[in-house]
């Protein structure tokens, strides 16, 4: 898998299939949480799938308990 080798990651799919989920998990779990710098970031065509974005990586860092 490209994006847990540290490769940049470029998705398409239809809606509904879970991209969302699937690379903010990637993400969560790719991060180290004794560094507080900006470690991975996220590029949205329009602010409201930014903030849907945002919304399930809350709901997913949470769950983990990060």
């Amino acid at each position: 898998v490209p994006f847990c080798k540290g490769l940049d990651v470029i998705q398409q799919a239809q809606s509904g299939t879970g991209k969302t989920a699937t690379f903010c998990s990637g993400i969560l779990q790719q991060l180290d949480y004794t560094f507080i710098e900006c470690q991975a970031l996220v590029l949205a065509p329009t602010r409201e799938l930014a903030q849907q974005i945002e919304k399930v990586m809350r709901a997913l860092g949470d769950y983990l308990g990060v």
